[in-house]
């Protein structure tokens, strides 16, 4: 009896260990790479992480295709709720290297990239207003034209812009970069920590601020800088 006991919880034993082997290895794609559109509407803004990549465009119509492996397509999940779009994943452990969302969009007030997922713009993105956040090891690289930008970029994250804007507000912290001496604007106000890199352009007024080893690198000739640094941050002209 104990040895039947015993085999019991043994064979019990090794179908949890398959099985979270199983879970842990994940789905791998098929290599038959397919694309599938879905129907959207109103889109304002827009979250993505889990490693997708999305590429971004403005036109007069919103279209939003998936590209992925045969059998991955299913778990992209794309839920709009009040405007704001949420690209994910339902299942962990998903092993593809050919993962990517083609959106086109008639506005973008809003970009929220996370878990390691990378955002392209296609074109320039032109807002009245913006607000863009990459962070958990993600990167925004985007060209745009707007009035009132804010950026924030954390966690090993990196934001690449360029374009045009009226006023910035940029936050770097947590070892992540923001580098936007492409990205000429007016009124810009910046801030590194943790380690931090902040490019900007300013052209008319720059309050910068650096701590904990930042630092802030400005292009331009603003006729008004306003420096604050501590903890071996560092403000410099370029």
């Amino acid at each position: 009896m104990l040895n039947s006991r015993l085999l019991l919880v043994f064979l019990l034993w090794v179908n949890f260990l398959s099985a979270a082997h199983a879970q842990l290895s994940g789905l791998k794609g098929n290599g038959r790479i397919q694309k599938e559109r879905r129907p959207i509407s109103g889109v304002r803004e827009v979250r993505i992480d889990k490693g997708i990549d999305l590429y971004i465009k403005q036109g007069s119509q919103e279209v939003l295709v998936l590209e992925a492996d045969e059998n991955i397509l299913e778990f992209i999940t794309t839920d709009l709720d009040n405007g704001e779009l949420r690209i994910s994943l339902s299942r962990n452990f998903i092993r593809t290297q050919n993962l990517k969302v083609h959106l086109t969009v008639r506005t973008l007030q809003r970009l929220h990239a996370s878990g390691g997922a990378d955002v392209y713009s296609e074109g320039v993105l032109r807002a009245e207003k913006m607000s863009c956040i990459a962070e958990g090891g993600s990167d925004i690289r985007l060209e745009l034209d707007v009035k009132n930008l804010t950026v924030s970029s954390s966690g090993g994250s990196d934001a690449y812009l360029k374009g045009l804007a009226q006023s910035v507000k940029a936050t770097a912290s947590g070892g992540s970069d923001i580098k936007a001496g492409q990205l000429r604007a007016d009124l810009v106000v910046v801030e590194a920590s943790g380690g931090s890199d902040a490019y900007v352009y300013a052209d008319m007024e720059l309050t910068a601020r650096a701590s904990g080893g930042a630092s802030v690198y400005y292009s331009g000739n603003p006729k008004k800088v306003l420096r604050s640094t501590s903890g071996g941050g560092d403000v410099t002209k370029r």
